[in-house]
């Protein structure tokens, strides 16, 4: 199973996207906070996790939680969004197919 650093995540969306680090590490928090407010987060100790069915995201939904959760505009958010999400392409977090792949994640 992969395993991604959300500190590294927030340091490569900062600078692929050409934003502080502060406000990047703000983008990666409030999606976490939305990824345990849809489900998405499991703890690896939660032996129901496996047999859970899969959670739908929302991306406008999320966007709009990111986005009122850090005061962001939408354009400064998507920019970020982008940023996030090539980084995970070329990590493998998601597939060629757009599929996110199941990782483990930690700080630091």
């Amino acid at each position: 199973m992969k395993h991604l650093n959300l500190t590294d995540l927030a340091k490569a969306i900062a600078a692929d996207s050409g934003c502080s680090l502060e406000n990047a590490v703000r983008f990666v928090d409030a999606q976490d906070q939305y990824f345990d407010r849809t489900g998405v987060n499991v703890k690896s100790d939660d032996s129901t996790a496996a047999s859970k069915e899969p959670v739908i995201i929302s991306d406008e939904e999320m966007m709009k939680y990111i986005i009122e959760y850090t005061g962001m505009s939408e354009s400064f958010a998507r920019k970020l969004a982008d940023a996030e999400r090539a980084y995970m392409q070329k990590n493998g977090f998601i597939s060629e197919t757009g599929e996110v792949e199941m990782f483990m994640k930690s700080r630091g």
